[in-house]
């Protein structure tokens, strides 16, 4: 595989595990409310994406670029960070997230159209 379709493959792996990391976070936040009925039902539906693009990556072979992954881990870590210091109610934290997760499936879409 080349390694540009390489770098462009496990960049979208890595933002899948980041959104899916972030989707049980809201999940868990707001359990009983409709964001967190959002989160679940959007969780499922990247879930899918991503199986589909292992899959994609298990037949046109897989990069050694681990690093991405580590690094979508790492910054969802760093946001479950952001998320736990809105307990104020100001909102940010939860605004954040959502917005993190729109460009990241913007940019998705823009890639697959």
């Amino acid at each position: 595989m080349s390694d540009v379709l390489a770098t462009y493959l496990h960049d979208h792996l890595a933002g899948s595990h980041f959104a899916i990391k972030l989707l049980s976070s809201l999940s868990d936040g707001y359990k009983d409310e409709e964001l967190g009925m959002f989160a679940r039902s959007l969780a499922v539906d990247v879930k899918q994406d991503q199986d589909t693009l292992q899959q994609v990556i298990d037949k046109v072979g897989k990069a050694k670029l681990d690093l991405m992954e580590a690094v979508g881990w790492l910054t969802e870590k760093a946001s479950r960070l952001k998320l736990r210091w809105d307990e104020s109610g100001e909102g940010i934290g939860t605004f954040d997230a959502l917005e993190t997760l729109m460009l990241g499936i913007a940019d998705t879409r823009r890639y697959a159209s």
